[in-house]
């Protein structure tokens, strides 16, 4: 009985491991043990609001992801995806910067996370911040033709900008933009503005308060008017100037049509030219207009030239002296009236080198003047760009004698064509001697109506020999 007992028990055993071998056979050949990986797993970001409260924003990861590697059996594996698979991340205790949160995972007790990868999530986080910016304006395209935009306003001058501390402090500029092209008129408008970083980008996810301005834009009338150099002092003895040049010679204005019609010129601050005896060029400043603006820079370049003053002397025999007047049955006895005259003239070194002895041209009036010895004055007539500063003689002494018939008329003839050269030969009268050139215009007209009345009278005279003839 008992020897029974233990066979019954061994085959027991015997069974169990029969059943364990099968069940080993089984699970590791029908349903064997295997690994899965997940890629890119979205991690959910919890507490977030706990950051918010303290006044900081995530700048990134925005959605951050974890690799993940599961184990299982087959069966219970095989059906598994990253839904399945949930990845979280607590942010309470978030500071700003950079902070480092353990990833936690959860997922199916049939399976198991062998690994995964990141173990941790670096968040960046930014505070808020708020940050006043004064408003630039800017225009686009060119106004009318004509006409100049002035300096704009904007209202308010400046608002805040609010948002992430790194994102305001790339802020380079808050910018209005107007449309300019062929506008003709002042601009009124409201326009919303732009925020621009230091690479000239717009800023998105930046609030702006307020979100638009109100912008107020002149449109002046433009107009060019000459620029008048003013100068003050004279240059050193004996140099003159003689030439102030400018550039530009013209310069743009602007303003109101009724507040510039009435400007003709632009003056300059005076130039101070004491004692120069040498050329300058130098930049001198506008003076401001009254109901307008200078579109330049308000400086203009000023030229003056200075030369020295010089004294030339030319001598003069009594052939040389022009005759006005002269009466047609005498003449001069050259050679018992003055021999030489001696005439000076002034003036700027370039001018007065160049000037011929024929330039200058010295003469007397006979007129009513009788047979014999006279003291007559000497005139002189020169160019309107130098003077006669002296003459060695202010009268010269001449003899007039008579001629005879046949000499009267060949002279009336020589008279004639000398009139006619003389007044083919134009001469200016020189500076401050006004007078002279009056005086010899008057004296010539005078010979001419004398000459008429000479020939008048000789006429006569040959009609009575006629007459006598016959007789």
């Amino acid at each position: 009985m008992k020897k029974k007992s233990n066979s019954n028990i061994t085959l027991k055993i015997l069974a169990v491991f029969i059943a364990v071998l099968m069940w080993t056979y089984v699970m590791s050949e029908v349903n064997p043990r295997v690994s899965k990986e997940l890629q890119s797993i979205d991690v959910e970001l919890m507490n977030l609001n706990f950051a918010k409260e303290s006044n900081l924003v995530l700048m990134e990861p925005k959605e951050p992801k974890v690799n993940v590697k599961l184990a299982g059996r087959r069966n219970d594996i095989i059906g598994i995806d990253k839904d399945d698979v949930k990845a979280t991340v607590d942010l309470r205790g978030a500071t700003e910067g950079i902070n480092k949160f353990p990833i936690y995972l959860e997922t199916s007790n049939k399976v198991e996370v062998v690994d995964y990868y990141p173990k941790e999530a670096l968040v960046n986080f930014d505070a808020i911040v708020s940050k006043e910016n004064k408003v630039t304006l800017r225009t686009l395209g060119k106004v009318k033709k004509g006409h100049s935009p002035g300096d704009g306003t904007v209202k308010p001058q400046s608002v805040y900008i609010k948002g992430p501390r790194t994102l305001v402090n790339t802020v380079s500029q808050v910018v209005a933009m107007v449309e300019l092209t062929e506008v003709s008129e002042d601009i009124k408008t409201t326009v919303p503005l732009k925020i621009i970083n230091d690479k000239g980008k717009e800023i998105i996810g930046l609030e702006k308060d307020p979100n638009v301005v109100e912008v107020n834009i002149p449109i002046y009338k433009v107009k060019s008017v000459p620029v008048e150099v003013n100068t003050k002092n004279e240059p050193f003895k004996g140099y003159k100037v003689t030439n102030i040049s400018v550039e530009p010679e013209t310069v743009d204005i602007r303003g109101y049509e009724e507040g510039i019609k009435n400007i003709t010129k632009v003056e300059t601050e005076e130039l101070d030219i004491g004692y120069l005896s040498n050329d300058i060029t130098k930049e001198v400043k506008l003076l401001p207009i009254n109901n307008g603006e200078i579109l330049n820079n308000g400086v203009v370049k000023v030229s003056v030239d200075v030369e020295k003053i010089i004294k030339r002397t030319f001598k003069y025999g009594v052939g040389d002296i022009t005759i006005t007047n002269q009466p047609g049955d005498l003449e001069i006895d050259k050679e018992n009236s003055t021999q030489e005259i001696s005439i000076t003239i002034q003036g700027v070194e370039s001018i007065v080198n160049n000037v011929e002895k024929d330039d200058i041209t010295p003469y007397i009036n006979l007129k009513d003047l009788e047979k014999g010895a006279h003291k007559v004055s000497l005139n002189v007539i020169g160019g309107s760009d130098f003077e006669v500063v002296s003459k060695s003689k202010e009268e010269i002494d001449i003899i007039l004698k008579e001629v005879n018939s046949e000499e009267v008329i060949t002279n009336n003839e020589d008279d004639n064509d000398n009139k006619s050269n003389d007044n083919s030969k134009e001469k200016e009268p020189i500076s401050g001697n006004d007078e002279g050139l009056e005086k010899y215009e008057n004296e010539t007209k005078d010979n001419e109506n004398q000459g008429e009345s000479t020939d008048a009278e000789e006429n006569t005279s040959d009609a009575n020999k006629e007459e006598n003839l016959d007789e």
